[in-house]
């Protein structure tokens, strides 16, 4: 009988420390998260599984859920909901981790910690999660067994299972719901592929309105200019730090009265900003996140470098990395009209 007494007392200590330890956790991931809120909003984009406009919002939610959730557990308050959330948002975040492994591509960081989690996700992010879920398992385990008598044994184990059943059930609606938006994103780019629906040499494009980091807006008619030379870029996009070293060099040889020339930034103000910051463009750069820019200029991949003409028609298009041999051949095709430019 001591022996069972000393094993219950163990287990029991056990449960308090890893309650308070799981606790505190989740209080630290949502204080790293919430002292540098832009930060974790870009971990949430470069998942890619919801849309931009969304991602400020999620990023302010779940640091605020997690905050919430640590300190219930902490404090011992509705502990048994508070796991069982908390294991709902571990599979979600997990599901989403394992979709974006097994997709390969860009590397990417979880963003659980905030700055201090820089480390981009792999095999071990997984393994971690899986750690963190068998030990919200175990705490309910002996939580709900400390408050259910000999008599409803059956019960315990069927309010245990339920936990376990619906964390697996959220673990593959979840998974299969990222899945199946990166395979609609794929198709749709495949198609775009297959019929040729990208922007040419040759096509034509509207005038479209863009936003500068103080707020105000404007809208870039070609008919203005000589020239109107675009560099598309996106945050995250690797090609696009080469090539703002020879856009930076474009824009300093070709800026004159005649010719435009500036970067579009596909994401929002804020990731524009960080944008600016990391990438140090010599070019003024303005954003437009909508999907009637994305569609007007077809896009496909980036970054996309475009010169347009006065009547908007595409003069020139280069998709992906540029050379610097691209400085001589602009030179070629601007030198006159950089000259008429110099004289206004």
């Amino acid at each position: 009988m001591d022996n069972i007494n000393r094993n219950k007392s163990k287990i029991y200590i056990t449960t308090i420390i890893l309650r308070v330890l799981f606790g505190l956790l989740l209080t630290f991931s949502a204080y790293t998260k919430l002292v540098d809120i832009p930060e974790f909003q870009q971990a949430i984009m470069k998942f890619a599984i919801i849309p931009d406009s969304y991602t400020l919002i999620a990023s302010y939610t779940i640091p605020i859920m997690e905050l919430i959730l640590g300190l219930l557990i902490i404090f011992n308050f509705y502990v048994i909901l508070s796991l069982q959330v908390a294991i709902y948002l571990l599979t979600l975040f997990t599901s989403v981790i394992i979709v974006k492994l097994l997709e390969g591509g860009e590397e990417v960081s979880c963003g659980c910690f905030g700055t201090l989690s820089s480390d981009k996700i792999d095999i071990y992010t997984v393994l971690r999660n899986v750690i963190l879920l068998s030990c919200a398992l175990f705490i309910i385990y002996f939580k709900i067994k400390e408050k259910t008598n000999i008599q409803s044994v059956q019960s315990f184990k069927n309010k245990f299972i339920t936990n376990l059943m619906t964390a697996c059930v959220i673990f593959l609606i979840s998974s299969n719901a990222a899945l199946a938006i990166r395979n609609f994103e794929l198709k749709s780019r495949l198609y775009m592929l297959i019929e040729d629906n990208t922007l040419n040499k040759g096509d034509m494009v509207n005038p479209f309105m863009v936003t500068k980091l103080d707020g105000t807006t404007d809208t870039i008619n070609y008919c203005d200019f000589d020239k109107t030379i675009i560099f598309i870029i996106k945050y995250g996009c690797k090609t696009c730090i080469h090539n703002t070293i020879i856009w930076n060099e474009i824009f300093e040889r070709f800026n004159c009265n005649n010719i435009i020339i500036l970067g579009v930034s596909i994401d929002n103000e804020l990731t524009t900003k960080k944008l600016i910051e990391e990438y140090k463009p010599k070019f003024p750069v303005v954003y437009n996140s909508t999907g009637a820019f994305n569609e007007n200029f077809k896009l496909f991949q980036l970054p996309v470098t475009i010169v347009i003409n006065p009547e908007g028609k595409i003069e020139n298009i280069w998709k992906g990395i540029i050379h610097p041999s691209l400085i001589e051949l602009l030179n070629k095709k601007l030198i006159i009209t950089q000259k008429e430019g110099m004289k206004l």
